[in-house]
């Protein structure tokens, strides 16, 4: 029996289809699976960057929740503020997330300071 008929085999029994990698869309809809299951009102984007995936929650999944995206690199978080500029429940904060005051694992994976004044959140 060939691949493609056994997959389609165990697909008729399971309702399950077997793919070598996530199928188009299956990560947003178990994403949105997730937000609504469990009521989910209020997203933290850690490292939102120029808010990716803020907006892939607005328009990809038509989430309306609340929205806080920290970004600590500059740059980055001016972009985060234009994207976010015409949203009144995405609120962005320019600030790396840490257990502890000063420096922290930057979101590309480079040590950053803390552009807030002293203060983790």
């Amino acid at each position: 029996m060939g691949a493609a008929r056994v997959n389609r085999s165990i697909g008729r029994v399971t309702g399950f289809k077997i793919a070598p990698a996530p199928l188009e869309g299956s990560l947003n809809r178990e994403l949105g699976l997730l937000l609504e299951g469990f009521g989910i009102d209020h997203v933290l984007d850690v490292c939102g960057h120029v808010g990716h995936f803020a907006l892939s929650l607005r328009k990809g999944l038509d989430y309306a929740g609340a929205i806080t995206s920290f970004e600590p690199a500059p740059d980055s978080f001016r972009a985060l503020e234009t994207a976010s500029a015409n949203d009144p429940n995405w609120s962005v904060v320019n600030s790396a997330l840490g257990s502890k005051e000063g420096s922290a694992l930057g979101c590309s994976g480079t040590a950053t300071r803390a552009p807030s004044k002293g203060k983790a959140h």
